[in-house]
């Protein structure tokens, strides 16, 4: 009897534990399903506001921009989408331009600035310029690669700069691209840190601009960009061709998800986009 009663406690201990078990490994499951199901509909969701933009392209009215907020498989999502054209072109951009915004990221400390070393890695010379960086200084910091004196890649090929420090890059990195391909920026859709970054431009020229921008029409607002002067050359229309798009998709668990892609509209009936960069955003970080 008592190795009955023994062993019947031993079954139960067991039944417990695999019970136990396999609550753990359902729940387990269920969030992954939710993550999964989260990440397609973030995921949809670029592909809705890719084919917006496409609708706008090619539509000859003025279309609705796409929706910042929307359902997809009963997950909210919001997104936005930015002219990559307001952001200053890591590959393209003028070299002062380039220097302005990189100045802007290091702050006070001017010995953080990475401007002449971003200059140096994508001139195609190894000339060094005052303050920049060529192999012998990637040696000299035991990095196992030299100025590449080429084009930049992605925007996080960044953090192999010589001198970049994790604060300086993720200041920088918003406000930079490789997809617009203009030499200077729009100032029609430039946020006020890249158009202060612009050298020589007036402070008090920008705040009124800034003020108004919103409400001008797209000609009046160029013509009052060309009051800028000097700093007018820094300045370029975007061809509305290059956008980055985020999207956040919230699951009803609680579960959320963003996915970031960088996207470029053709205009070409056979490839009508091209997909440059996509991503979840925790790869930012």
């Amino acid at each position: 009897m008592l190795l009955a009663v023994w062993l019947l406690f031993l079954l139960s201990g067991i039944a417990l534990g695999v019970a136990a078990t396999v609550g753990t490994d359902t729940h387990l499951t269920r969030n992954l399903l939710d993550q999964a199901q989260t990440r397609h509909a973030a995921q949809a969701a670029i592909y809705r506001i890719v084919l917006s933009l496409l609708k706008r392209r090619n539509s000859e009215s003025s279309d609705p921009p796409p929706p910042s907020s929307f359902e997809i498989g009963g997950m909210r999502v919001t997104a936005s989408v930015t002219d990559e054209c307001a952001k200053v072109d890591l590959n393209t951009g003028w070299g002062l331009l380039v220097r302005g915004i990189t100045s802007w990221a290091a702050g006070k400390d001017r010995s953080l600035d990475v401007g002449q070393p971003l200059l140096d890695w994508r001139d195609p010379d190894s000339h060094r310029r005052p303050g920049g960086a060529e192999d012998i200084d990637y040696a000299g910091a035991n990095h196992p690669y030299g100025a590449r004196d080429g084009v930049f890649d992605t925007v996080d090929e960044l953090r192999l700069l010589h001198g970049m420090t994790p604060e300086i890059f993720q200041r920088l990195a918003p406000h930079v691209t490789v997809d617009c391909l203009n030499a200077g920026i729009d100032p029609l859709v430039a946020s006020r840190t890249v158009l202060a970054a612009v050298p020589g431009i007036n402070r008090g020229a920008l705040l009124q601009f800034l003020a108004v921008r919103d409400r001008l029409s797209i000609e009046a607002a160029e013509a009052q960009a060309r009051g800028f002067g000097q700093a007018s050359r820094y300045l370029k229309n975007s061809p509305r061709s290059a956008f980055g798009i985020t999207a956040t998709a919230t699951h009803p668990s609680g579960s959320s998800v963003t996915w970031q892609a960088v996207v470029w509209i053709t205009g070409n009936a056979v490839r009508p986009y091209i997909i440059r960069t996509w991503r979840p955003v925790r790869d930012l970080d």
